[in-house]
């Protein structure tokens, strides 16, 4: 190989690894500053969120919510089906948990993979669903109430074997 072949190689390894380490200043940088912030291209239930601090998130989340309480939830089983607003079934955002997994998101522990995560997200946003919640006593009030609703106690099966089959009745 010739001087400037050696070099060249050199120059080029240089430059690479530039560019690493100033790719991965700017990460630790972005990641000091915005501790107390909602990670760059997080959008939560098709709202962009990132750089959001806890109190505009909370106003994001509480809309939502809103919303969500305002739509229809679809109850169905067999002979039966009703289409009820979320809030009447008892179904709702659940704020706390929405929150921590909006923070959380693309904040591993590892950081090879937080690292990962963050070149990532410049190019293709986190999408975070909002996680809900159901009140199983207002869903069961609910679904006892509802016309129609066939009132069946429950009963324990009774297994029975028959020409080599176990049959559930």
């Amino acid at each position: 190989m010739s001087r400037w072949s050696i070099r060249a190689v050199l120059v080029a390894t240089l430059v690479i690894l530039g560019l690493f380490l100033s790719t991965f200043a700017a990460w630790g940088v972005d990641k000091v500053v915005h501790t107390d912030q909602v990670n760059r291209n997080v959008i939560l239930a098709g709202a962009p969120v990132g750089g959001m601090d806890a109190n505009e998130l909370d106003a994001v989340i509480e809309r939502l919510s809103a919303q969500a309480s305002a739509d229809l939830a679809l109850v169905r089983s067999p002979g039966f089906e009703i289409e009820i607003g979320n809030s009447e079934a008892g179904i709702s955002i659940d704020k706390d948990a929405t929150r921590v997994a909006v923070f959380a998101a693309g904040r591993e522990n590892n950081p090879a993979t937080a690292f990962s995560t963050w070149m990532s997200g410049m190019r293709n946003p986190l999408e975070i669903e909002p996680i809900f919640a159901v009140d199983v006593g207002v869903a069961a009030e609910m679904i006892r109430s509802a016309p129609g609703w066939v009132k069946v106690p429950p009963v324990e099966p009774s297994f029975t074997a028959a020409t080599g089959e176990v049959v559930v009745s």
